[in-house]
């Protein structure tokens, strides 16, 4: 997750949906132009066989 803005961005909670199956993270406080990564597990049925 990357903070574009010029302010430092509290923390939050990221959500994805995958599948018709949402996901939420916490994600930490990031400052200003800064980055995290998140991890998602990425389930199986997303990728075409």
């Amino acid at each position: 997750m990357k903070n574009q803005g010029n302010e430092n961005a509290a923390a939050s909670k990221t959500t994805v949906t995958f599948d018709n199956k949402t996901v939420s993270l916490d994600t930490p406080a990031i400052p200003a132009g800064g980055s995290v990564d998140l991890l998602f597990d990425v389930p199986a049925t997303c990728f075409n066989a």
